[in-house]
């Protein structure tokens, strides 16, 4: 699992994807299948229903196949929209970084950490760095870690749970 990839990788960079289900726009004869009713009137959804069955597995799948680009030097855990990449030098990770903002841009995918269809490698950069640097101490699907201590925490608002 991620964490344990952690413990034995000194660098590590996460991501979420931006309001993720509304990234995925349905074609026409899809769309025509996702209408709900209100009152009178018929209403037609054309993103990917956050609420729905399927959609999890959808999104989830989405984000295992950008994850999936040639050259990967690190390894790398997703779930849904969120994506961790972790790996054996801090330099390793930062290409990775880069490879995969290049992938999201490719797709105009939206992430909250970085506008990715305007940065340029020189923003990429101290973003990249700023979060290896804190990797040994962070948050990855609310839950703690203290890679130090070889621990992981849940936190919950303000009060954490060992």
């Amino acid at each position: 699992n991620w964490f344990y990839g952690l413990v034995n990788n000194p660098g590590a960079a996460q991501f979420d994807f931006a309001a993720y289900f509304d990234q995925f726009l349905l074609s026409e004869d899809v769309s025509q299948l996702m209408c709900f009713k209100k009152g009178r009137h018929m209403y037609r959804l054309t993103t990917l229903p956050m609420g729905q069955r399927h959609s999890v597995e959808i999104a989830h799948n989405a984000t295992r196949k950008i994850m999936d680009f040639p050259d990967r030097e690190c390894d790398s855990a997703a779930t849904i929209d969120n994506v961790i990449i972790f790996g054996i030098s801090r330099e390793a990770v930062l290409r990775d970084c880069v490879r995969f903002i290049a992938r999201v841009k490719e797709i105009n995918g939206t992430l909250n950490e970085i506008d990715v269809q305007t940065a340029t490698p020189a923003d990429i950069e101290p973003h990249i760095k700023q979060q290896l640097h804190l990797s040994r101490h962070s948050v990855f699907m609310a839950e703690a870690q203290d890679l130090n201590a070889h621990r992981r925490r849940v936190r919950r608002r303000s009060e954490s749970l060992e």
